[in-house]
């Protein structure tokens, strides 16, 4: 599943989550970010970033497999709580087990741009923040009345993630 769908490049130049659903980028009819999304979830994973029920459902809607599906080529740069896509992954299935409710509630609001109708000044879109702090935290503001901009706040956890690693652990073991 690293590889994205079959091995094919969903995004083969993703320079991260602001420029994936950057107003411009998000809202292109042909190949914007949630074109892709909508067009995944027709074909291939109904339940892409949507709540489940089921654990099949569950995880298909989850943060770190879209990801997974979505950005498998995303450079990170150091502003990032996490340094690679992999540590990412790790990360975002942390933020599930650890901190669903925030969890579910980014998903909420990348639906919210998604199903959000581009329209004059309204271009649904999201923009995303991410600072570290020795304190977790997800801030979800908007959609701004004039834009449609979504703004997501995340405060990562300051550290090597021990946590992090600590669950996936305990998951491999499932």
């Amino acid at each position: 599943m690293g590889n994205g769908l079959s091995g094919e490049r969903v995004f083969a130049n993703v320079q991260g989550l602001n420029h994936m659903f950057a107003p411009d980028i998000f809202n292109n009819s042909r190949d914007g970010t949630r074109v892709v999304i909508q067009f995944i979830r027709n074909k291939m994973y109904p339940k892409l970033l949507s709540h489940g029920g089921t654990p099949a459902a569950d995880r298909q809607g989850s943060l770190w497999f879209a990801a997974s599906v979505l950005t498998p080529h995303m450079r990170l740069d150091n502003r990032h709580p996490a340094r690679t896509q992999r540590r990412w992954i790790k990360w975002l299935l942390w933020l599930q087990k650890a901190h669903y409710v925030q969890h579910n509630q980014i998903i909420d609001a990348i639906n919210t741009a998604i199903n959000g109708t581009p329209s004059g000044a309204f271009q649904p879109s999201i923009m995303w923040k991410w600072q570290e702090s020795q304190d977790f935290g997800v801030a979800i503001g908007g959609p701004d009345a004039a834009t449609g901009m979504q703004t997501i706040n995340v405060t990562s956890i300051r550290g090597d993630l021990t946590e992090v690693d600590k669950l996936i652990a305990e998951e491999e073991d499932d």
